[in-house]
C-alpha cells in the first residue's frame, strides 16, 4: 500500500531581497519504499527550491513508515512590493498528489534600498565604473549617502530619491595602480542620521596588462658616448625587463659594458625583475677609436706648437776641435730663450762628465763649479730672462785621445718663475766621440788585486 503524509507552514513571512527558509516534512505511512516529486507552481515558484541535506532535489526516495524533514529556500526578490503572495506545492506519490498552498507574506526590511548594481570596465584596464539603482518605496522623499570602497579606495555618494521612485548613481574608480587579480566593489547605503541600510557587494577581475616600457639616455663625450636604457613596468603585475640593444658593428667603435646575448640583430645587455611602478637601468659604453686618433694627433701638435712657439726652450750644441796632440777641444754652446714671457730667477745647470776635462776659461759668464761622482757640475744664476730674448752660454771641456768610443753629454736644466710659477726646461741629449775602437793599438787595463 502508498500512502504518504506533508506537512508543510501555511505562512511564510520574508524580506524582499533577503534569504528565508522553512521545513517541509514527508511522511511515508504506507508499507513500501516510494519516490516523491516536489514542485513549485505559479510565479512565485520561481522564489523557490527545496535542498536535502546539502543538496538540491525535485524529488526524493523515503522508505516505508519513514519521515524525511526538507528545506524550502525562500528568496524573493527585491524589486518585489510589499504584501500577500500566494505559492502552489504539489507532492506527487506514487498514487496521489497533495496540493498545498502556502502564502509568503513580503515585507521590506528598508523601504530604501539597492536595487540593481551594474558594472563597466572592459578589459579592467584603466578604470571601472559601477552604476547603482537606489529604489524608495518611502512614501517620502529619501536622502542619505552611498559609500563604495574599491581595494583602498573610497567615495561617497550623496543620495536623494523621490518617494515611490529611483535613481541612478554611479562611481568610477581608476584601476592603472591595482595588481592583477580579484576585487569586490562594497557599497553602504546610510540614511540621514547614518544608520546602515543595506550593504551590497560585487565582484569583479582586473586583467594581466604588460606595459614595460623602455627609455634611452645617451651623453656625448669627447672619447666615447655613456649610454644608459631605463626600463620601467608600468603594467599591473610583476615582469622580467629584458634590455635589449643595437650590436655595435663599426670598426671605429668598441662596446663597453655588460653583454648577456650577442647576434647579428640585437644584443642582451641585461634582464631585471620589475614589479608594478618599479625602474631599473643598464649602463654601457661606446668608445670612438676615430676621435681617440684625431686627439692623440692633436695632443702632439699642441706639444710641438707649445715647444716651438710658447715654452721655454734650451738647446745644447757642440763645436769640435782636434789639436795636434790628437786630444780634442769641445765647445759646449747652451742657447736659451722664453718665447712668450719673461721668466724671473732663472737657472741654468750642466754637467761635464767625469772621463772629460772643463777647460779653465769661459767665454761668457762665468758659472759656479762643483765637484760631484758623476762629474762636475755647472751652475749659472742669470736672473730675469725677458720674453723673446735668447742668451748663450759657453763652455770648453777638453777629451784626451785616451778616451775611446762616444760620450753623451747629459741634458742641460732650465729653470726659473714665470708669475709664481715654477717653469722648467731640458735641452737635448749631445753625444760626441772619442778614438774609434778600430784605431786602438793597445790598452791599458788594471786589474784589482
Amino acid at each position: 500500500m502508498h500512502a504518504f503524509e506533508v506537512s508543510v507552514p501555511s505562512f511564510i513571512p520574508v524580506y524582499a531581497g533577503y534569504p528565508a527558509t522553512a521545513t517541509i516534512t514527508i511522511q511515508n505511512t504506507g508499507d513500501k519504499s516510494d519516490w516523491f516529486s516536489i514542485s513549485a507552481i505559479g510565479t512565485t515558484g520561481n522564489w523557490v527550491f527545496v535542498k536535502y541535506e546539502n543538496d538540491v532535489i525535485s524529488s526524493i526516495n523515503i522508505g516505508p513508515h519513514e519521515s524525511k524533514n526538507l528545506t524550502l529556500f525562500i528568496s524573493v526578490p527585491k524589486a518585489v512590493y510589499p504584501g500577500a503572495y500566494q505559492l502552489s506545492l504539489n507532492i506527487n506519490g506514487q498514487n496521489e498528489t497533495k496540493s498545498n498552498t502556502i502564502i509568503i507574506y513580503v515585507s521590506l526590511k528598508h523601504p530604501v534600498y539597492i536595487d540593481s548594481v551594474q558594472m563597466s570596465c572592459g578589459e579592467c584596464e584603466k578604470s571601472i565604473d559601477i552604476n547603482y539603482r537606489i529604489r524608495n518605496l518611502y512614501s517620502e522623499d529619501f536622502s542619505g549617502t552611498l559609500k563604495v570602497s574599491v581595494g583602498n579606495m573610497d567615495k561617497s555618494i550623496p543620495v536623494k530619491v523621490n518617494s515611490i521612485s529611483s535613481a541612478d548613481f554611479s562611481a568610477t574608480f581608476s584601476l592603472e595602480n591595482m595588481a592583477s587579480g580579484k576585487y569586490s566593489a562594497v557599497a553602504s547605503l546610510y540614511d540621514a542620521s547614518g544608520a546602515l541600510l543595506e550593504s551590497n557587494t560585487k565582484e569583479f577581475e582586473v586583467k594581466e596588462i604588460s606595459n614595460i616600457s623602455f627609455e634611452k639616455k645617451i651623453d656625448d663625450f669627447i672619447l666615447f658616448k655613456k649610454v644608459s636604457v631605463f626600463a620601467t613596468n608600468y603594467g599591473n603585475h610583476p615582469e622580467t625587463a629584458s634590455f635589449e640593444v643595437e650590436p655595435v658593428k663599426s670598426i671605429f667603435e668598441i662596446y663597453s659594458g655588460p653583454l648577456m646575448v650577442s647576434g647579428d640583430s640585437k644584443w642582451v645587455i641585461g634582464e631585471a625583475q620589475l614589479q608594478q611602478r618599479e625602474s631599473a637601468s643598464v649602463e654601457y659604453f661606446i668608445i670612438s677609436i676615430q676621435n681617440i686618433i684625431i686627439l692623440v694627433v692633436l695632443i702632439i701638435v699642441l706639444i710641438y706648437l707649445y715647444r716651438e712657439f710658447f715654452s721655454v726652450k734650451i738647446e745644447k750644441t757642440v763645436i769640435e776641435k782636434v789639436l795636434p796632440s790628437g786630444d780634442k777641444r769641445i765647445t759646449v754652446v747652451l742657447s736659451f730663450v722664453s718665447k712668450m714671457r719673461s721668466v724671473d730667477g732663472v737657472l741654468v745647470r750642466d754637467i761635464v762628465p767625469s772621463s772629460l776635462k772643463l777647460a779653465p776659461e769661459f767665454q761668457s759668464v762665468k758659472p759656479v763649479i762643483r765637484k760631484l761622482d758623476e762629474g762636475t757640475e755647472l751652475v749659472w744664476r742669470i736672473g730675469t730672462l725677458p720674453a723673446g730674448e735668447e742668451r748663450i752660454l759657453h763652455y770648453t771641456i777638453e777629451m784626451p785621445q785616451s778616451v775611446i768610443g762616444k760620450v753623451l753629454l747629459p741634458r742641460a736644466i732650465f729653470r726659473g718663475k714665470i708669475n709664481e710659477k715654477k717653469v722648467y726646461g731640458f735641452s737635448n741629449h749631445v753625444t760626441i766621440f772619442g778614438t774609434p775602437l778600430s784605431e786602438v793599438k793597445y790598452m791599458q787595463v788594471k786589474v784589482a788585486k
